[in-house]
């Protein structure tokens, strides 16, 4: 599969099998897929570095309509977590084809062409801010909440942060991490998932409340908020922005822009991400405008890196459309409407690409995609719009729980637990000892919770032992006492499930065991 044209080449190569950003597509299982890369054309190979292409994968389905999804790489920072999907590279190589493109059609003078690269850069810092949120929702225990980081102590989960229908409420009237999963798991099956994963099951649950509750938006500054503290923990705009300010960040950002363009990589970015770069803007005293506050530029800079956006947003578009032109089968009128919702920017999603909103993706995947699938249907960017929402709310909910489980751990407070959890069942099973557990031996530690119910989740795996909710999210294992003293052979060991009350006791060699807790902890802390 290949052409030729001003607008570059398609190739068909061998499929690396690296992640697609719009995941669903792998679920057809009567389509089929092919990788395909973009090649610059001639007059712009010099203007791009040395083998440069762009990777999409393209879908044919079942209905015979090729969809096309970028391709991403996987990242495994810690790895008792599963990998994680990253598009950041391929949202790299999109704005630069594009910007490439741009030139050439627009004919930028060097002004213009300065102010784009500015603006790339802008938008990778704003990105490597901490105001950017990554948190992902992929757990029911990501919605949980201990008892020391709960604002109020009725409260077990952050879903009071969001607005449900009165049919997602127990019959406390509060809102339940069941019931969500439950109507998830039903939404997952009617949309043809047999067997949904915990995800889906929050996925789906959450989009079923969505649909109940879609949030209107006709204003295009309300739709530009909410899409901004979608990705961002920044509050609405308060007062409105500076123009002086603007203007005086813009001239000081770009001097020292240019001073540095002459750096290596390595110099370049240990300048470019640091705070010092804060400071230098600040403390211009000579400079139109004095010395200024560290924050007032600190928060001029995220305006900035906003705006960045919307330069950014202008080069991937360009960018999407070279490769539609180049393809050698052209679209036709129901694929070109599904691409141009996958890949040209849009109103509805603030003036921006979906790939400007990759992080949010995965966890809206099922609105997205009836919103892509129905081009036009109002009411399916309106559920899309209420899940973003969500997102923000559920992100800073979390945020703020996290923070005051930190704050009540360095201030010495006693934490306090569930005595479910505090009993026996937290004795490692690599530490066997007395029935009741020594008072240290109890880690209040979110990692090691979350990774002893890894550890759980893997021995059901292996054992093939599934329970009642078949998820395993609070799964716990639990060493039997009377084979506390066995350090070799086989030990007896109790499965529980907190979700559906399931409980398994099993014999299993201890050696295995012991391999098994290495393969989730790593070989120093398994022992």
């Amino acid at each position: 599969m290949t052409a030729g044209s001003t607008w570059g080449r398609i190739i068909c190569v061998p499929d690396s099998g690296l992640p697609s950003l719009f995941e669903w597509l792998d679920h057809d299982p009567g389509g089929f897929s092919e990788l395909l890369i973009w090649l610059p054309p001639d007059d712009l190979a010099s203007e791009l570095m040395e083998g440069f292409h762009l990777p999409l994968r393209c879908y044919r389905g079942t209905d015979g309509v090729r969809r096309f999804s970028p391709v991403g790489v996987t990242n495994q920072k810690d790895r008792r977590k599963e990998p994680v999907a990253s598009f950041d590279g391929f949202l790299a190589l999109a704005w630069l084809g594009g910007f490439a493109v741009l030139c050439r059609e627009f004919d930028l003078c060097k002004e213009q062409r300065f102010s784009y690269r500015l603006m790339w850069f802008l938008f990778q810092r704003l990105r490597k801010m901490q105001e950017h949120i990554m948190r992902e929702f992929r757990w029911s225990r990501d919605l949980s909440l201990q008892h020391g980081n709960r604002e109020f102590s009725e409260d077990s989960n952050i879903l009071r942060s969001i607005v449900l229908p009165g049919d997602y409420l127990n019959n406390k009237g509060r809102q339940s991490i069941r019931i969500l999963r439950r109507k998830g798991k039903q939404a997952a099956q009617d949309a043809g998932i047999l067997e949904p994963t915990d995800y889906e099951c929050l996925q789906f649950g959450i989009w079923s409340a969505a649909k109940e509750w879609p949030l209107q938006l006709h204003d295009s500054e309300a739709t530009t908020l909410l899409i901004r503290q979608a990705l961002f923990d920044v509050e609405g705009e308060s007062h409105p922005e500076d123009t002086e300010l603007r203007e005086i960040l813009v001239e000081r950002f770009s001097v020292a822009f240019e001073n540095h363009l002459d750096d290596s990589t390595d110099a370049f970015n240990m300048w470019f991400f640091s705070s010092s770069v804060i400071k230098q803007l600040a403390k211009k005293k000579k400079a139109r405008g004095g010395a200024l506050e560290g924050k007032l530029v600190r928060d001029g800079l995220i305006r900035l890196g906003w705006d960045a956006y919307t330069y950014v947003a202008g080069c991937l578009n360009v960018q999407m459309q070279a490769f539609a032109n180049a393809l050698p089968e052209p679209l036709t009128d129901r694929e070109s409407q599904i691409f141009k919702e996958m890949h040209r920017w849009q109103p509805h999603w603030g003036n921006l690409c979906l790939l400007q909103l990759w992080e949010r993706v995965s966890f809206a995947g099922p609105a997205f995609r009836h919103a892509i699938e129905n081009h036009g249907d109002r009411d399916a960017i309106s559920a899309c719009k209420r899940m973003l929402q969500y997102y923000s709310a559920l992100a800073r909910a979390r945020r703020g729980a996290d923070r005051k489980e930190k704050t009540t751990k360095k201030q010495g407070q006693p934490l306090e637990f569930n005595e479910n959890r505090d009993s026996e069942r937290s004795v490692s099973a690599f530490d066997p000892g007395d029935k009741v557990p020594k008072p240290g031996r109890i880690s209040d530690s979110r990692d090691d919770v979350r990774g002893a119910k890894a550890f759980a989740a893997r021995v059901f795996e292996d054992l093939r032992v599934r329970c009642k909710c078949q998820t395993q999210e609070e799964a716990n294992l639990h060493v039997l006492p009377e084979t506390n003293s066995t350090y070799g052979g086989t030990i007896s060991i109790l499965l529980t499930c907190e979700t559906c009350g399931f409980e398994s006791e099993k014999r299993v060699d201890f050696q295995h065991l012991k391999a098994l807790g290495q393969a989730v902890f790593g070989t120093d802390r398994a022992d």
